[in-house]
């Protein structure tokens, strides 16, 4: 047997050219810097574009509330079609949107016609004609899979088995929003509201609608509460913790949080401060301190959050941004208390 020459030298590859009409990962910064740090990926930080995205967690803890904060990111000025099947404050709607810079149209997806309700099928069929067929409909919301009710269910008698339904609904939208996300001129993003369910004998939690969903979802957000913070007796905002438990276009695994208040949605303001105060460029005791510079009692800075008063804040946006060069891949350190498994 004649053995082979060992190569004097390795092969080097000068340059790797890559024949593709497909366009190249966009990411837009959320405002919000650990969740900007958490969806990174290749050094560049902020949440890749044409994804869908499943925001899920259990009730009440701001999965709308984020789903509607980031559409108007992506959006920007042009429109966000929403298909809400729970219910939803219009009102509560529009200032999450505000806070979030969007200036553009939201159009809700009618749920009653000839008075009587509308086809779930035939609200989200319409939702995907729009992001495909209008230019300036640049983000669609699904909220949310647990409220779907396919067709059959609909015009089926209670008690009666439907079993599969849902699930093959929502990875036939899932299917189409995927391709129209690719072929889409402009930049825009599906998201989809979720509700996660215990294990039964096993610990981590699933999601409903189906496998495919999971699958195709680029990225996947869980939300839980991490404080209600208050003042004496009164809840004056919510402390929410998330996981990255998948990222297709960077690393899963990273934690991020955010602050929401009741009736006005989630404070870029507010949230920078949280993020110093867990990456320890803060001190959060009866003040508010940097060093020992104080800021006031902290119902204090929620009102001045709330009546935009947004200056006040600069010196916790400026500790984030020196603090951003020393740790640009994401922040292991913002965790959940509670371990998370990947339902993958």
């Amino acid at each position: 047997m004649v053995k082979k020459p060992l190569l004097s030298e390795p092969a080097y590859i000068d340059d790797v050219v890559v024949d593709s009409h497909q366009s190249q990962i966009v990411r837009r910064s959320t405002g919000l810097y650990s969740l900007d740090m958490a969806l990174a990926g290749g050094g560049n930080l902020g949440m890749p574009l044409r994804s869908v995205a499943e925001i899920y967690g259990n009730t009440h803890v701001g999965k709308s509330t984020l789903t509607y904060y980031l559409s108007g990111m992506v959006a920007e000025r042009g429109t966000i079609d929403l298909c809400d099947l729970e219910g939803l404050d219009v009102g509560y709607v529009r200032s999450v949107l505000l806070n979030s810079n969007f200036r553009g149209h939201v159009k809700i997806m009618d749920d009653i016609e000839k008075g009587k309700p509308r086809h779930h099928v035939d609200m989200v069929n319409e939702m995907a004609r729009d992001f495909i067929g209008d230019p300036n409909t640049n983000a669609v919301i699904l909220d949310s899979v647990g409220a779907f009710v396919p067709t059959s269910e609909s015009e089926g008698d209670i008690g009666e088995s439907f079993m599969g339904r849902r699930a093959m609904a929502i990875a036939q939208f899932s299917r189409r929003m995927t391709n129209y996300l690719k072929a889409k001129e402009q930049h825009g993003s599906c998201f989809v509201v979720n509700h996660v369910h215990a294990v039964i004998g096993g610990q981590g939690h699933v999601t409903a609608g189906g496998d495919t969903l999971h699958a195709l979802a680029s990225i996947r957000l869980m939300l839980w509460q991490k404080q209600v913070v208050k003042a004496g007796d009164d809840a004056i905002g919510y402390w929410v913790g998330g996981k990255v438990e998948k990222l297709r276009y960077g690393g899963k695994g990273r934690g991020f949080q955010f602050v929401l208040i009741p009736d006005y949605g989630i404070s870029r303001e507010l949230s920078a401060m949280f993020d110093c105060f867990e990456f320890g460029l803060a001190e959060r005791s009866a003040h508010v301190k940097i060093k020992d510079k104080s800021f006031g009692f902290m119902s204090k800075l929620f009102e001045a959050a709330k009546d935009g008063k947004k200056d006040k804040f600069d010196p916790f946006f400026e500790l984030l941004e020196a603090h951003r060069g020393a740790n640009v891949l994401g922040n292991n350190s913002v965790e959940s208390d509670e371990e998370a498994e990947d339902p993958d």
